[in-house]
């Protein structure tokens, strides 16, 4: 479990690779699709293998995990980034509604409500800083619970992925601390355990979020036909729950795949994903010759893919990579709550890149800022000895 939780290739290929066995069990490949089925594995896969060879980068996870565990003098700046956080999400509810009593309304913003939103998105936040700074049991439960139930609340199912990853690679992380008086769980049981109960509630919130014809798709056997897929007869024998997920996970590779095969190209996508709060301006963004145009996604890349082709795939693949090996050096070697914080979070744009964007994103880069500005506050604090005594009376284990 070390190795896996260290291992680059892990975090890269293991889910892209996963989406691909899935989408061979479940589908039907038309005739000369398999070049553009392919094109993406062929662009990933090589750009991993050689930074691996040539940045010479050793993840010890479980190390830095275990330095963070021990010192607590970024302490008071991390209760009032946890403040803002916990307290933002009933003011987003207040300002946007109560999303699970309207789940049509998902997407709809009020007033400051929209920008409430980035505050209170930062939930997932709170799963690391509790395993961190809280040994009490119900404190760190309270924590944990609100960031697995806030996204539920909006209908967010991004967000509570996110809630779950940080939550599964803490678990492991923390199984590696030596345990005194107690007996640790197996970490495969609570892993397999939580991925179940990630998978169910995400197909639960789907259903209820789109109802359950939203997810029902035809068959185009062996061809190409629009508002169908090539899917096999094996894939109607899953329980709905399970096709929803299967589709969640194989729709984007496969539309990827589309554009690949029909050399398409639109500017707007990516345009649009780069300015999110002008998409009025672009009026073609939305449209793609995918076959069911209500699964739109097509993996971290498909802006790009649309906007230049696979050359600029090429590219993105590269600084994402490389971004992710800077993050791994920089919590290596300043071992804290917001370099963690910042590995977690391209961590987890890089899990799910078989998905939808979510590391080009201007917020992301927003995110990470907002870490090193955190970061560089609490160490001048520190170094001027500001907050030695409040921070000595604020107990939170």
């Amino acid at each position: 479990m070390k190795a896996l939780v260290n291992s680059v290739a892990v975090y890269f290929l293991f889910p892209i690779c996963f989406a691909f066995a899935l989408l061979l069990v479940f589908f039907h490949v038309p005739d000369g699709f398999y070049l553009s089925l392919f094109a993406l594995l062929a662009v990933v896969v090589p750009v991993v293998l050689l930074f691996r060879v040539f940045v010479h980068l050793k993840l010890e996870l479980h190390k830095s995990f275990k330095l963070m565990t021990q010192e607590r003098k970024n302490r008071f700046v991390v209760i009032v980034f946890c403040c803002a956080v916990f307290l933002s999400g009933p003011v987003d509810v207040y300002q946007n509604g109560f999303k699970l009593l309207d789940p049509a309304s998902y997407a709809e913003f009020n007033g400051f409500g929209r920008y409430v939103r980035h505050i209170s998105s930062l939930c997932w936040t709170l799963v690391p800083i509790a395993f961190i700074f809280l040994s009490n049991t119900k404190h760190r439960l309270l924590l944990i619970g609100y960031a697995l139930v806030f996204p539920i609340i909006i209908i967010d199912r991004n967000r509570l992925l996110a809630s779950f990853f940080s939550l599964a690679l803490c678990l492991v992380l923390e199984s590696f601390l030596p345990m005194k008086n107690t007996v640790a769980p197996s970490k495969k049981g609570r892993i397999v355990i939580l991925s179940l109960v990630m998978v169910l509630t995400f197909a639960g919130l789907g259903f209820f979020r789109s109802g359950e014809y939203a997810f029902i798709i035809e068959s185009s056997g062996g061809e190409l036909s629009g508002d169908a897929l090539p899917l096999r007869e094996i894939f109607y024998y899953l329980p709905s729950f399970l096709q929803q997920v299967v589709l969640y996970i194989t729709t984007p590779v496969f539309n990827f795949a589309t554009i690949v095969h029909f050399d398409f190209r639109n500017e707007d996508f990516l345009f649009s994903q780069l300015a999110p709060f002008g998409r009025d301006m672009f009026d073609t963004y939305p449209y793609a010759p995918v076959m069911v145009p209500r699964f739109n996604v097509g993996t971290e890349f498909y802006p790009f893919l649309l906007y230049g082709g696979l050359p600029l795939v090429l590219a993105s693949v590269i600084f994402m990579a490389f971004t992710f090996f800077l993050a791994g050096f920089l919590l290596k070697r300043y071992s804290n709550i917001f370099t963690f914080l910042i590995f977690l979070k391209i961590a987890h744009a890089v899990v799910f890149m078989g998905f939808a964007p979510q590391f080009y994103l201007l917020l992301n880069i927003g995110f990470v800022f907002m870490m090193l500005i955190l970061w560089g506050f609490s160490s001048l604090l520190n170094s001027a000895k500001i907050i030695d005594e409040p921070v000595r009376k604020i107990e939170l284990n």
